[in-house]
């Protein structure tokens, strides 16, 4: 999912993880393979945010959803992001103010 200023000020406030840049070039291809998302790269992998509902939370949240993991390629060591089977993880933001 796309996500709004609001809700990319939410994972920054929450979290401290900024999204992978719009305007860098890798972007365009990462739509093309995964679709319409606003992206983030950390030291585990890419993640895009989906919205949950989340009771414990305030009602709605947003709950990252990991998308590739890190790998090291033999022929030259340098780290790429290998696509694997979307999963959740256990990071949330709630998108109700405290």
């Amino acid at each position: 999912m796309k996500l709004t200023e609001d809700q990319v000020a939410k994972v920054r406030d929450q979290t401290g993880l900024e999204p992978y840049p719009e305007d860098h070039p890798s972007t365009e291809a990462l739509k093309n393979h995964l679709g319409e998302h606003t992206f983030y790269l950390d030291p585990n992998g890419l993640y895009v945010w989906e919205e949950i509902e989340a009771p414990q939370a305030g009602g709605r949240a947003l709950a990252a959803i990991q998308l590739g993991e890190w790998h090291e390629k033999e022929e030259d060591g340098q780290q790429v992001i290998r696509l694997v089977e979307p999963k959740p993880t256990e990071a949330v933001v709630a998108l109700a103010d405290a």
